[in-house]
């Protein structure tokens, strides 16, 4: 089949088209999903299309490994968890010394995907406890982000869970 493709440009084209347009279809379905469960369960949410302070914030605030994880290292206050077959009392139990201790939380907080493609989301924070299973499983690496809050809860795809807390609003 290969061959084939490389020696006729217009079905290689075609191809790859349709495999760009598949993928498409996918990630439209993955967060019409997601958007259907908020729905269902009356969940006030933002769809953040064309304003990427959220985004921006957090990429200006923490250090980033090249491969797009948070080099929670050189972050003063930090907090990882590794994982495997987490459930939600462990994601619970990893939240609540952080909302019971910790003033700094707003109640609205940004939903950020790896993927481009994928809308912010923005939603009230004891949603995102509430739910987290669901949010952490659209994406294999997430963000949840508090600029107002000076945080950061990152979940990485090799099964990491990690708070970040920025110094200066402390």
């Amino acid at each position: 089949m290969r061959h084939f493709l490389k020696s006729q440009p217009n079905i290689k084209k075609q191809y790859e088209y349709l495999c760009y347009r598949e993928n498409e279809r996918q990630e439209h379905e993955y967060i019409d999903n997601l958007l259907l469960f908020f729905d269902k369960y009356r969940l006030y949410y933002e769809i953040i299309l064309n304003d990427l302070t959220a985004r921006d914030w957090m990429l200006n605030s923490y250090p980033f490994f090249w491969w797009g994880k948070i080099d929670v290292e050189k972050v003063s206050h930090h907090h990882v968890v590794t994982f495997y077959n987490l459930n939600h009392d462990s994601y619970i139990d990893f939240f609540e010394p952080f909302i019971n201790k910790n003033t700094r939380t707003s109640e609205f907080v940004y939903i950020i995907w790896f993927d481009d493609s994928r809308p912010i989301i923005k939603m009230r924070f004891l949603d995102v406890i509430k739910y987290i299973d669901n949010l952490l499983d659209e994406g294999w690496n997430t963000w949840v982000v508090c600029p107002e809050g000076g945080w950061c809860i990152e979940h990485h795809h090799i099964g990491e869970l990690s708070l970040c807390l920025l110094e200066t609003y402390e």
